[in-house]
């Protein structure tokens, strides 16, 4: 799970993850402050982990819509910067050339390229670091649909639909291995906010299909109003 704190004192108590240590038979808790925490396993223990993870996320029902508008800046950000690069740079190489043509080739054309260069090379390390952050926010978007996704149809992710033999047999490798490798107790989802980071967007979609058509027990599906 993304870090979805709007602000840095919400941090220490945001869980972005948890890990099972067998060899221990305790829980590794990680933090969104890189702090992390260690408590003895116990069933009850993991599913008040995971009951808290779904709270994080329904707690924060404003972060895309906030998010999507820090995105929209840094792209518009991106693009007058962009511009105003480019609007240089062309008055930089005017120059150079009205120059050259006044008589001052050896003195001005070799400063001037490397002025141009160097230019270039700025303007683009500062359209690339605005464009690292902007895929940032894009995966701390997605990551949030997805969970949202898995606690909207928790229903169709249950143990009793997603470990039936037709279900497994069409879901996604990746899905199959979580299946397969993480089942402990009936009252534990094998399938969690915890493990779905493992996957894409497209692959829960897949899986959740797939939990639809099988052949196990009815579901009762409340829509939206």
């Amino acid at each position: 799970m993304k870090d979805y704190c709007a602000y840095d004192y919400e941090r220490k108590d945001f869980i972005t993850k948890y890990e099972v240590l067998d060899e221990t038979n305790e829980i590794k808790i990680y933090y969104a402050d890189n702090e992390t925490y260690t408590i003895p396993y116990t069933i009850y223990g993991e599913i008040r982990l995971l009951n808290r993870m779904r709270k994080q996320v329904e707690d924060y029902p404003d972060f895309v819509v906030n998010t999507k508008q820090n995105r929209n800046l840094l792209m518009i950000k991106q693009i007058i910067y962009l511009l105003a690069s480019a609007v240089f740079m062309v008055f930089l190489s005017d120059g150079v050339i009205g120059l050259i043509k006044l008589g001052g080739e050896g003195a001005i054309l070799i400063p001037g390229i490397v002025m141009t260069g160097a230019s270039i090379l700025a303007a683009k390390k500062r359209f690339d670091k605005i464009g690292d952050k902007i895929d940032l926010i894009n995966a701390d978007i997605t990551d949030y649909d997805k969970s949202m996704f898995y606690i909207s149809n928790e229903k169709v992710f249950t143990n009793e639909r997603l470990l039936r033999r037709d279900v497994k047999s069409v879901v996604p490798t990746r899905v199959k291995y979580i299946l397969d490798s993480n089942v402990k107790d009936e009252m534990i989802p094998t399938l969690n906010l915890n493990n779905i980071d493992e996957l894409t967007m497209k692959e829960l979609k897949k899986t959740y299909e797939a939990s639809l058509q099988s052949r196990g027990p009815e579901l009762v599906i409340k829509h939206k109003k």
